[in-house]
């Protein structure tokens, strides 16, 4: 009798360590997944941040619910889409509000991260850089006057600018993807800005992005009809004006020797006129292609890459170029030139004066065809260490 009393309260006092094993137990599953929503606004197969974004959202989809807010995202497996009507006027404050409205209504989220300048996240992706900085680097290629007039009269710059301001400081972690973000956030926004910003560098897939041979090289020019035996300088990005490429042109037109060849690759609404500006004696020694989603086979057909841009928060080319073993030239405006040391990657030369630049690229071309094998080496080298996976991880670790 009395084994069978023990016996029932052994029993008994096994089943409740069962039931608050299973009442620890699965909270924590349930708590694994957690439900993140991002926000994009638009989404362009040409665009680094948002391939950036899919690649975290494959990451993130083993062990959490993903869902995106945007006003056209591509279907992912497993991934949640909310659509929001697109606006014809105001359009960054009508869709900031949009999602603010949305995130009121559907409460349900233990995390919000944006890649757009909204005013109801937990983490910012500063992906576009600091658009009062953009509007000051403007003056080094635009009428200062027009700038002016266009950052204190035009509507749709006085919204994007208070739109930055209030997404900076309801965020409660920023993720900057050059420190030259994050100085500009401290210079016109304050250290209180600047002291919750954490940068994270882009990544590049190092499976996709990488050298070829010599002989592999002189293949891929047949193979575009590019000519053979030729200095290939490589120009990609979308916005011509505002990534510098009038001033590549210019040295093209002044400077370049017969064994030079540009090829031009990017979105442009004023290609024509690009087009029409290459005189007579240009016409063999520039190609413009427009936008494509297969640039490696360009970068592992070219010699060298070129980017003189007055602003870039962190040009994903830069990095891919440098993956394809391409020597870089670019300008302190480009916080990928973060990366690269004067003279052992490329270069880095200031874009403020058209003729000084020109010179400076002249002498730089010159030093990295004398050494082109050194450069090259050291450029796939400091690539390899930003690998995308590596900082793909390094982006989550602060999300999460």
């Amino acid at each position: 009798m009395l084994w069978r009393t023990l016996h029932s309260e052994q029993s008994e006092l096994i089943s409740f360590l069962i039931i608050d094993l299973f009442a620890v137990i699965l909270p924590q599953k349930i708590m694994a997944r957690k439900k993140i929503l991002f926000i994009k606004r638009k989404f362009s197969p040409f665009g680094g941040a948002e391939l950036y974004l899919k690649r975290v959202i494959s990451f993130l989809k083993r062990d959490y619910e993903i869902a995106v807010l945007s006003e056209k995202w591509p279907a992912q497996d497993g991934i949640e889409i909310f659509v929001l009507p697109k606006a014809k006027l105001l359009s960054d404050l009508f869709f900031a509000l949009q999602a603010k409205n949305f995130l009121k209504k559907k409460e349900c989220f233990d995390l919000v991260v944006s890649f757009d300048r909204t005013i109801s996240q937990d983490i910012y992706r500063a992906s576009d850089g600091c658009h009062l900085r953009w509007l000051k680097q403007r003056k080094l290629f635009e009428n200062k006057l027009k700038v002016n007039y266009s950052k204190h009269f035009r509507l749709k710059n006085r919204i994007i600018s208070w739109l930055e301001k209030k997404c900076l400081q309801i965020s409660k972690k920023i993720i900057a993807n050059s420190n030259m973000v994050k100085n500009d956030f401290n210079h016109f926004y304050g250290s209180d800005i600047s002291n919750k910003t954490i940068v994270c560098y882009n990544g590049v897939n190092l499976s996709i992005f990488s050298p070829i041979s010599s002989s592999q090289k002189e293949y891929f020019k047949k193979k575009l009809n590019l000519p053979s035996m030729t200095d290939i300088l490589l120009f990609i990005g979308s916005g011509y004006k505002r990534k510098g490429l009038d001033i590549v042109l210019d040295y093209f037109e002044k400077y370049s020797n017969k064994n030079q060849y540009l090829v031009v690759i990017g979105k442009e609404k004023r290609l024509m006129t690009y087009k029409k500006r290459i005189s007579s004696k240009l016409q063999d020694k520039v190609r413009f292609l427009g936008p494509t989603t297969n640039t490696v086979i360009y970068y592992q057909s070219a010699d060298l890459f070129i980017l003189p841009t007055y602003y870039d928060p962190f040009a994903n080319t830069t990095l891919e170029a440098m993956a394809c073993g391409l020597p870089v030239i670019t300008t302190p405006y480009n916080g990928a030139s973060e990366i690269i040391k004067n003279g052992k990657e490329g270069f880095i030369l200031d874009n403020s004066s058209h003729k000084e630049f020109n010179n400076n690229l002249t002498e730089a071309i010159f030093k990295i065809k004398d050494s082109y094998n050194f450069f090259s080496r050291n450029s796939y080298q400091k690539a390899c260490l930003f690998e995308l996976e590596k900082q793909t991880n390094l982006f989550v670790k602060q999300l999460i």
